[in-house]
């Protein structure tokens, strides 16, 4: 049987991975079109043809390494569904708070990898932007993912569990 515990850590990095995609899919998104009446982020950034292409190229990479991660852990989930299926016994069920314990960390390990990848991504997209830009990005940042983001220093550094679904 799943515990709660471990049935609410799948939960929550299966809806953590699909909900930073779906992110960085909306941010890449906005560069190429308008989204309604406002205008695209590349128009409203003032962004030229050069930084147009390094923005796409950030985001592309890591919405790749998003995805990925959304794989992973669903090939994982799967793993220890099958695994659930061979526990019958009562020393069985104490083999699986162990194995249990594995998975979570391996959970775990994918949320910090996808956190640390979409991080990077907005600290590269920063970089690239001129002090203006980079405060209408910030704006923008806020804008689509909500106000749960903590200021360091110049850069937008969202808390971890700043993404919902």
């Amino acid at each position: 049987m799943m515990t709660v515990k471990a049935s609410l850590v799948l939960i929550l990095a299966y809806a953590l991975a699909l909900a930073a995609g779906t992110t960085s899919g909306l941010l890449v998104d906005r560069l190429r079109s308008p989204a309604g009446s406002s205008a695209s982020l590349a128009a409203q950034l003032q962004l030229n043809p050069a930084q147009i292409d390094q923005f796409r190229a950030v985001w592309e990479g890591a919405s790749q390494t998003l995805d990925r991660c959304l794989r992973e852990a669903q090939g994982i989930q799967q793993q220890r569904d099958e695994a659930l299926y061979q526990v019958l016994t009562d020393a069985q069920k104490e083999s699986f708070a162990t194995m249990d314990k594995q998975y979570a960390q391996r959970f775990a390990d994918l949320k910090t990898q996808r956190q640390a990848a979409f991080n990077a991504a907005l600290a590269k997209t920063e970089s690239m932007l001129n002090a203006e830009q980079r405060a209408t990005y910030e704006r923008i940042v806020r804008q689509q993912l909500g106000d749960s983001f903590a200021q360091a220093g110049a850069t937008t550094q969202p808390s971890p569990d700043a993404v919902q679904p």
